[in-house]
């Protein structure tokens, strides 16, 4: 467990404790801190229509943002995009596309302000979803027909070639090419690596190095008999997950829809506790700051966050900047203290403290209002 306070203080803002730099503290009363990471410098948005946005003015606030288009395809919905390292230590950005035959973007731009910047792959035959990085330079994509495809960069392959992915379809023997793979996280552990993946069926799935093509790779964790979690129906639909503080968290959907969350290692989970009032909602996107602390997005503007590591949530309702509730495709932790909501009509927001956030329009809710999915930062998560 790592620490959040002191004396009521968010450890974010404590500079010095009995006169030693914070730097120097490893554990307060048997918490360990967490290791310091530098704000990040480079932000961008994936968006539907093939619109991309990114801002490198720090805190990225109104007005610092440019928006372009990656390509001329107009019908493409930009689904999640991701930050990683390859295994020489280079930074690429990766953004999934809904499209059959070119599931992601690629561009190893510091900051990619082009649409020249970009390179289409075909890494698998069906349309992606999500997408993950690991450790080593290990890349995991999930996406429809239940398919995954994994990039782990082995003897300098480059991960613009799509034939240096590997995948199975479907991922195991437990779902059907007839469903999909939605949502996929990274536990940020270098010695005991592990991949989680969500499914349209409430199944989830687990692997420790991102698999290679074998239907022993990928083992189902929840939704089948014989494994921790009930035979979920259908209707259960899950759609993102992520990883903070010895635990997953993964968000539901669609009628019926079930959170859950699930040990460390995957193996156990179970229905998570609602906030007051057990309101159902949809909800898309959910992250971690690695330590106690949790947000969870959907529809209609609504936000759960926690403060005890999932164990209970405090819903809120954030409208846009003009007033409208709109629906939040994701919820992003930037490594540094500040948590970015990402909504429709390129709404943007953005808390230190999960409760108060200061919102603002971007170039895409002025000029048509394409949906935005998702965001990512140029720095890498280690917890």
């Amino acid at each position: 467990m790592a620490i959040t306070s002191f004396s009521g203080i968010a450890w974010t803002d404590i500079s010095k404790i009995s006169g030693v730099a914070k730097a120097g503290i490893s554990k307060l009363s048997g918490q360990s801190a967490a290791a310091a990471v530098s704000a990040p410098t480079v932000a961008v948005v994936s968006s539907q229509r093939g619109w991309v946005m990114v801002s490198t003015t720090a805190g990225f606030g109104s007005g610092s943002w440019t928006s372009y288009q990656a390509n001329s395809r107009t019908a493409d919905t930009q689904r999640n995009i991701d930050y990683g390292l390859q295994s020489d230590g280079s930074g690429v950005w990766i953004i999934v596309n809904n499209k059959t035959g070119r599931p992601i973007r690629v561009s190893t731009e510091a900051s990619p302000d082009a649409s020249g910047e970009w390179t289409e792959v075909g890494v698998t035959g069906e349309a992606g979803y999500d997408i993950t990085h690991g450790i080593d330079g290990t890349f995991v994509l999930v996406g429809n027909d239940a398919e995954y495809a994994t990039f782990q960069g082995k003897d300098g392959e480059a991960i613009t070639t799509g034939g240096n992915w590997d995948g199975r379809r479907p991922i195991n023997g437990d779902l059907a090419t007839s469903k999909f793979l939605t949502g996929v996280g990274f536990n940020h552990d270098a010695d005991n690596a592990l991949y989680v993946t969500v499914s349209n069926t409430g199944r989830v799935f687990s692997s420790t190095d991102g698999g290679d093509g074998d239907e022993a790779d990928w083992t189902t964790r929840y939704g089948t008999v014989a494994t921790s979690g009930a035979n979920n129906s259908e209707g259960k639909a899950l759609w993102e997950v992520a990883y903070g503080n010895d635990k997953w968290v993964a968000t539901g959907y669609y009628d019926n829809m079930q959170h859950i969350t699930g040990s460390g290692d995957a193996t156990l989970w179970g229905v998570m506790p609602l906030p007051e009032g057990d309101p159902t909602r949809a909800m898309y996107g959910v992250d971690s700051d690695g330590a106690d602390n949790w947000v969870m997005a959907g529809s209609s503007g609504y936000v759960w966050h926690s403060t005890d590591n999932a164990v209970s949530w405090t819903e809120n309702r954030i409208d846009n900047v003009d007033g409208g509730y709109p629906t939040y495709h994701c919820v992003r932790y930037d490594g540094a203290g500040t948590w970015w909501l990402v909504g429709g009509a390129g709404y943007l927001a953005h808390s230190t403290d999960m409760v108060n956030w200061t919102k603002f329009r971007t170039p895409l809710t002025d000029t048509g209002g394409s949906t935005s999915y998702s965001i990512a930062f140029n720095t890498v998560r280690t917890s």
